[in-house]
């Protein structure tokens, strides 16, 4: 397995942890979560025995640093809520679950996701503890011990810092709104606003101030260059902390503006059905001339077959869903906020 090539092909990573998934492998098990604390523990002994073993046993240490990093390894398998049972399932996981491998159309720079740097030492540690367990005629010297004991560390702290980041929850995390059109992603985060006294982005009207009216601008330059630009601006204000973000509907069209969103705020996913919202924006003359039609289909096919392609994205994006059928701008805020706190 090449590390580079999972990188450069993401594909190839989701087939691996399709199989591991099949083969049982990775199982789902959210009791899981409460072992985090018992394989950083483990991690910590580990590296208690390297430093205490004497220099006549170097591949005795070789292996107890490769279990001081699996074990902080299986801490971030177990604080996703699975069970890894096979040390190249453990490495596929992490790839999938903690690294910016879908991040490549965007510069999105995260220093608490594992990185090609930090996977490829997991393998070659991995591969130094076979040959120290294994072949007879492999020596380890103070020297190797050293360099990997000080490269062991600094991934097992990094691994901590992830987790930590994980559990601990921020106060200045920003809101994002995500949803169709017309479900009321405008009207809510402006009372969000006021009432949890943020600032807030309508990311549609910051688009508008770089491009002109978004339907000629998508008119002259693509939809490609309106995605692009719309990623720059969730980029942005992803920076920043205490922000209410009313995000475009088609925000999630892209892979990688989800992994911002959930990497640096709370997801709510605004909801309605589609009828409701064919209503909605029958009524709604305000911003017709600005929202652009999104396929080549009639008024009410265009809603049923964006809306169906684009559920599972809002299901994956969201952390929480909110429906905004029979209810007020305030009944909806108020759940919003109940969820937060």
């Amino acid at each position: 397995m090449k590390i580079t090539e999972l990188f450069k092909n993401p594909g190839k990573l989701e087939s691996y942890y399709s199989y591991f998934i099949k083969k049982r492998q990775l199982i789902i098990d959210n009791s899981a979560k409460t072992l985090v604390r018992a394989h950083l523990d483990k991690s910590d002994h580990n590296l208690r025995f390297v430093k205490n073993q004497t220099e006549k046993f170097c591949d005795w240490k070789i292996v107890g640093l490769y279990y001081a990093v699996y074990h902080a390894c299986l801490a971030l398998v177990v604080n996703k809520g699975y069970i890894s049972k096979n040390h190249t399932a453990t490495l596929i996981f992490i790839l999938k679950n903690y690294t910016n491998i879908d991040r490549y159309d965007i510069e999105f720079v995260d220093h608490l996701k594992i990185s090609k740097k930090d996977a490829e030492f997991y393998l070659t540690l991995k591969n130094k503890r076979h040959d120290a367990s294994y072949h007879t005629g492999v020596l380890f010297d103070k020297n190797q011990v050293t360099n990997l004991r000080r490269e062991s560390i600094r991934l097992i702290n990094k691994i901590k810092e992830i987790i930590e980041n994980k559990i601990v929850q921020t106060k200045n995390k920003n809101i994002y709104l995500i949803g169709y059109r017309a479900t009321g992603k405008t009207s809510v985060s402006d009372k969000l606003a006021k009432s949890l006294d943020r600032k807030v982005v309508h990311l549609d009207k910051e688009l508008i101030k770089r491009t002109g009216r978004i339907d000629e601008f998508i008119k002259a330059h693509g939809w490609d260059a309106f995605r692009k630009i719309e990623s720059e601006l969730l980029i942005k204000f992803s920076k920043k902390n205490d922000l209410i973000v009313d995000c475009g509907g088609g925000i999630i069209e892209k892979k990688a503006n989800i992994r911002v969103l959930k990497s640096t705020g709370k997801v709510f996913w605004l909801k309605a059905s589609a009828g409701t919202i064919k209503k909605r924006l029958k009524i709604d003359k305000s911003n017709k001339k600005q929202r652009p039609a999104l396929t080549e289909k009639s008024f009410t096919k265009e809603v049923d077959e964006v809306l169906k392609r684009r559920i599972p994205l809002y299901k994956k994006a969201g952390d929480y869903e909110i429906g905004t059928e029979n209810k007020t701008i305030k009944q909806i805020t108020d759940e919003i906020i109940e969820k937060i706190r």
